[in-house]
C-alpha cells in the first residue's frame, strides 16, 4: 500500500479533529480554541501530505511550542443542534412525507430539544449522547427511544455530509437502551364489554350504526368516515373499502403547526384498499341511519361531499378528534367510561373475535388490509385467556389418552400415520 494512502483508523485521544481531504491531497488536523480578543469559539486548522505530519502540526500547537503553520484563524459558526433538526425536518422530510407524518417528525424532534437545549453540534460528544438516551430510556416507551434515536442519527449524518462535524459521534460507541416495555394486553373489549357496548347502542341513533360498521366490518375509524353509499354493493353485499379520512396540516415558515383540517385521502397502503364482506345486520343499520340523516345528507351534497354516509351535522367530513370527544361522552353515560374503549378497539375486537373462532390469519390480515400477516399476528390479537384454557384442556385430553393406549392400539396409529 501507498505510504500515504488514507486508512480508515481510530484517531489517538490528543489529536483532535482528523480527516483526509480528498479535493486537496492532504490531511486536515483541526481543534477548537477561542478568540482571547473577542471570546468567540474558532477553529484552527494544519494540514500536512501525511497524517503524521499533520498530527505532528496540531500537536505541537497545542503544547504552546509553536504558531499553527499556515492557519487562517476563521471563526467558526456553532450549529445549534435543535434549530438544525428542524432546518434538515424541513428541506429534507417535509417535501417528501405527507403533513401529518412531518407533524409526527416535529415531535420526535421536541425529545431532542428538551434533551440538549441550546447545545450544538460541533459540542457533542459520544458521552452527552449516551447520557441523553439513558435518560429517554428510562421514561419513554422502547419504540419512541428508536424513533429518537434514528431521527438524531440521520441529522449527524447529515451534519457529517455539510462538513460541520467530522465524524457522526453516534458512531463513537453509543448504544441504543431499550426503552419501557408496553404491554399488548386488553386492546380487544372482553366479551362482557361488547355485550354492554351493543346494548347501549340501541339507545343512540348516531352511535349505532357507525359502532356495528366498526365491529363487524374491522375498518380503521378513517376508512369509516371516508365511507360513501356508493362504496356499498347491495347486489353481492360488499363492502368497497377506497377512501380514508386524514388531517392536513398547515405549518408556519417554521415548522410549526398552525391549523388541522380533515380530508378524504388514499388509504394508508395499497393494501388497505380492499372488498370485505358486508352482512345483512350492517346493512339493516346503515339503512336506518340514511332514513334519519337526511338534513346532514343535504347539506353534505351542498358542500360537495356527495353521498358521504358519516358528515357532521354542516356537511362537512369529519374529523376523528372531534368525534371522539363526543363518543366519549357516550361511554361515561351508559357506565363504560372505565374501560379505555376508542375507535380503534373496535378493530382490535374484529380480529381478535375472528382468531379465536378458528379463522385463517391470512384471511384477516386481508379483511383488516394489512401488507404483512406479521402486522395481523402481533399487533392485532390477543387470544382470551378462556379460549387459551379450552385449547390446552384439549390437549390435556389428548395427552391423557395416549397415556392409556394399549401397545396394539399405539402399533396401529403408527400404521395408520405411516401409510
Amino acid at each position: 500500500m501507498p505510504k500515504n494512502t488514507p486508512t480508515k483508523t481510530r484517531r489517538t485521544k490528543g489529536d483532535g479533529s482528523l480527516y483526509y481531504n480528498e479535493d486537496k491531497k492532504v490531511w486536515v488536523a483541526q481543534i477548537n480554541d477561542v478568540d482571547e480578543e473577542t471570546g468567540q469559539r474558532i477553529r484552527k486548522s494544519v494540514t500536512g501530505k501525511t497524517k503524521a505530519e499533520a498530527v505532528s502540526k496540531m500537536r505541537a500547537f497545542m503544547s504552546g511550542k509553536e504558531e499553527a503553520p499556515k492557519t487562517k484563524r476563521t471563526t467558526a459558526k456553532a450549529h445549534k443542534l435543535y434549530d438544525f433538526t428542524m432546518d434538515y425536518l424541513n428541506d429534507f422530510k417535509k417535501p417528501t412525507v405527507t403533513s401529518r407524518t412531518f407533524e409526527w417528525y416535529r415531535n420526535i424532534s421536541n425529545h431532542i430539544r428538551d434533551g440538549f437545549g441550546n447545545r450544538t453540534i460541533e459540542s457533542l460528544t459520544a458521552l452527552d449522547i449516551q447520557r441523553f438516551f439513558n435518560g429517554v430510556a428510562s421514561e419513554k416507551a422502547d419504540n419512541t427511544v428508536r424513533y429518537i434515536h434514528a431521527l438524531l442519527n440521520q441529522v449527524l449524518k447529515h451534519a457529517v455530509k455539510q462538513k460541520i462535524i467530522p465524524s457522526n459521534p453516534i458512531d463513537d460507541g453509543v448504544k441504543r437502551p431499550k426503552g419501557q416495555k408496553t404491554t399488548q394486553k386488553g386492546k380487544a373489549l372482553p366479551r362482557h364489554v361488547c355485550r354492554d357496548m351493543l346494548t347501549a347502542l340501541d339507545t343512540s341513533p348516531t352511535y349505532k350504526p357507525l359502532v356495528i360498521t366498526l365491529l363487524y366490518t374491522g375498518l380503521r375509524i378513517g376508512e369509516l368516515m371516508a365511507l360513501r353509499y356508493s362504496n356499498i354493493d347491495r347486489d353481492n353485499m360488499l363492502l368497497h373499502i377506497e377512501n380514508a379520512v386524514t388531517t392536513e396540516c398547515e405549518f408556519d415558515i417554521e415548522g410549526k403547526t398552525i391549523s388541522r383540517t380533515a380530508i378524504v385521502s388514499d388509504t394508508k397502503t395499497a393494501a388497505s384498499q380492499r372488498v370485505v364482506p358486508l352482512e345483512q345486520a350492517v346493512l339493516d343499520v346503515l339503512d336506518e341511519w340514511r332514513g334519519k340523516s337526511e338534513k346532514k345528507q343535504e347539506k353534505a351534497r351542498q358542500q360537495g361531499n356527495g353521498d358521504l354516509i358519516f358528515p357532521n351535522q354542516f356537511g362537512h367530513i369529519r374529523s376523528y378528534q372531534s368525534f371522539q370527544k363526543q363518543f366519549k361522552r357516550f361511554l361515561v353515560d351508559n357506565g363504560l367510561g372505565d374501560y379505555g374503549i376508542n375507535f380503534h378497539k373496535f378493530r382490535h375486537t374484529f380480529a381478535t373475535l375472528l382468531m379465536e373462532q378458528g379463522t385463517n390469519p391470512r384471511v384477516v390480515q386481508e379483511l383488516l388490509g394489512h401488507k404483512k400477516v406479521e402486522t395481523t399476528l402481533g399487533i392485532y390479537t390477543t387470544v382470551s385467556m378462556g379460549i387459551k384454557e379450552k385449547e390446552t384442556g384439549r390437549l390435556a385430553a389428548t395427552l391423557a389418552g395416549i397415556r392409556t393406549m394399549s401397545g396394539a392400539d399405539q402399533r396401529h396409529n403408527l400404521i395408520v400415520a405411516h401409510g
